[in-house]
């Protein structure tokens, strides 16, 4: 719409096209035309001519605008929201955006947790506001110098407020970058999760240059990849629930990538302490929990075995309670891991199936409670136990909810033509377990 020379509210003289890639808005270098600035600007203009647009526009510079002096967020110097088109005006960053200094980001870890927790900071300074950003990119982190901030609040929306969006467009944002639930309604509801998921895939494509939309822990440290894994779970009741949980995990990572604590003493540290209190004082507490879990689940495969050989029975029950549950999911997958290994140990199998048992009899979820059983299956099977086994067939046969059923014969269904075949089905509680019990048979 603006070319060279043009002269834009009788204030500013275009010199150049900065960008015209964003959704909604151009931008263009521009000198004022009345004085000088100490330091280079450009005018970001709203190129879409329709009234949601342009009040989607109008939205952002307003967000912004709430952010005077605020060295996170992106400063607004001038707008004028009237004008047809509307326009606001911003420093240029001659430094680029994120993605411009990510081969400095890879090779120095120090940076990157640097970096890392700027972006947070960025973020937290949104949510602190109750503002979503919902398109969270690299390209949204604006460099200057050793500062970054956060741009590009089109998309952003405040937590219980309405939206300018139609029915035609249930969502927007960066594919690779968006969280799940977006594609199902949640991009009207968005939640601080939702900001994490893109936090996390945001990460990942810095660390290894590669398309967001499937991760790959090759070229990431493992404590790091923990971390990014747990943002972008597909469930957002598995993610951190927070920016500083977040932030206080991407310390714990850092910590073992930068050699600060010795991962192994410190989480055997935390486990003595956790330990201490469910014997001696028979009570728990959440944080003491789920901080083992992130320490325990950054450590090497080697190390993590060890920290689980010494877990007692008593700390499976707790596993299984809210709001620790949420956990599960990714400690019952470390934990198979280390079963297969542990039942070389001839009688570790008994010990394996009364732990997942106590997270079978606990748990609400019925996708859990299904993992532990077939983690249970396996060692028994692995070992040849028949106390083991017993206690798998015990699981099996107080099978009463529908629900659980079905995960559960799911579970039988890839262990047909071992032990399980021969439950006696009118013990079975549930048809669908019974029936795959029988279905196992035939298939023999």
């Amino acid at each position: 719409m603006f070319g060279v020379g043009d002269v834009i509210d009788g204030k500013y003289r275009v010199r150049g096209i900065c960008s015209s890639a964003g959704g909604m808005g151009t931008i263009v270098h521009v000198d004022p035309v009345t004085s000088a600035l100490p330091y280079a600007i450009v005018l970001k203009y709203c190129k879409e001519p329709d009234p949601e647009a342009k009040a989607r526009f109008s939205r952002e510079v307003r967000y912004l605008a709430d952010f005077a002096g605020n060295s996170m967020v992106l400063q607004v110097l001038d707008s004028n929201l009237t004008m047809d088109p509307p326009y606001f005006v911003m420093k240029y960053y001659a430094d680029g955006d994120l993605s411009r200094l990510a081969v400095r980001i890879q090779g120095d870890p120090g940076f990157q947790e640097s970096m890392f927790n700027k972006m947070l900071d960025c973020i937290s300074e949104l949510h602190a506001r109750r503002l979503q950003h919902r398109d969270i990119k690299p390209q949204n982190f604006l460099v200057d110098g050793e500062a970054i901030v956060v741009s590009d609040l089109g998309l952003a929306k405040e937590v219980g407020a309405g939206t300018t969006f139609t029915v035609s467009h249930q969502y927007w944002g960066s594919h690779g970058y968006l969280p799940p639930e977006f594609l199902t309604g949640g991009f009207k509801a968005a939640t601080p999760p939702s900001d994490i998921f893109m936090l996390g895939k945001t990460f990942y494509t810095i660390l290894t240059g590669r398309d967001p939309v499937y991760l790959a822990a090759l070229g990431v440290h493992p404590a790091v990849f923990y971390v990014i894994e747990r943002c972008c779970d597909l469930n957002p009741a598995n993610r951190y629930s927070t920016i500083a949980e977040l932030k206080q995990a991407l310390r714990l990572a850092y910590d073992v990538v930068l050699a600060r604590a010795k991962g192994m003493g410190t989480a055997r540290q935390a486990l003595s302490q956790i330990v201490t209190r469910l014997s001696s004082e028979r009570k728990y507490v959440v944080d003491e929990i789920t901080g083992f879990l992130d320490l325990m689940a950054m450590l090497q495969e080697d190390e993590r075995s060890a920290l689980m050989h010494e877990l007692p029975g008593t700390f499976y029950y707790v596993l299984a309670q809210q709001p620790i549950e949420s956990r599960l999911r990714g400690f019952l997958d470390q934990y198979a891991v280390f079963s297969r290994a542990a039942v070389q140990t001839f009688s570790y199998a008994e010990t394996v199936a009364d732990n997942m048992k106590a997270i079978f009899d606990r748990s609400s979820v019925p996708g859990y409670r299904a993992k532990a059983l077939d983690i249970a299956i396996d060692a028994a099977e692995l070992a040849h136990r028949f106390a083991a086994m017993d206690t798998c067939k015990e699981m099996i046969t107080s099978v009463a909810d529908d629900e659980l059923g079905i995960a559960v014969a799911a579970v039988l269904a890839r262990h047909r033509g071992t032990f399980v075949d021969g439950i006696e089905t009118s013990r079975c509680h549930s048809d669908a377990v019974g029936n795959a019990i029988l279905a196992g048979r035939r298939a023999v």
